[in-house]
């Protein structure tokens, strides 16, 4: 069974969320491996300090059919709850080059 990562544009809430900021630099995640522990949920950030360029100018999550655009400055909201173990992967829309992944450890 695939975990799931629930994307959520404006998340205002905070409420039972362990809360991860994480850059983008037009490349990848920075840092480009996060790791968690497990059962525990988690509210993330990714804030891209540049436009993303060519292939890399969008986000998705590997499981996932559509992707983000990434625009310099407009964080990227999305939360994960009571985390499975699991290595949730970030690749670009077109060609699935990796930018980064969240590995959650039981």
């Amino acid at each position: 069974m695939l975990a799931s990562l629930l994307v959520l544009a404006g998340c205002s809430t905070n409420a039972g969320y362990e809360e991860i900021s994480l850059w983008h630099d037009w490349w990848s995640t920075v840092p480009e491996t996060t790791t968690l522990p497990a059962w525990k949920s988690y509210k993330f950030t990714i804030t891209p300090d540049k436009n993303g360029v060519g292939c890399m100018g969008t986000i998705k999550r590997k499981w996932t059919e559509w992707g983000e655009q990434i625009l310099a400055w407009k964080p990227i909201e999305m939360v994960i709850d009571n985390a499975q173990p699991w290595e949730y992967e970030f690749v670009c829309s077109s060609m699935w080059m990796r930018q980064g992944s969240i590995i959650i450890q039981g």
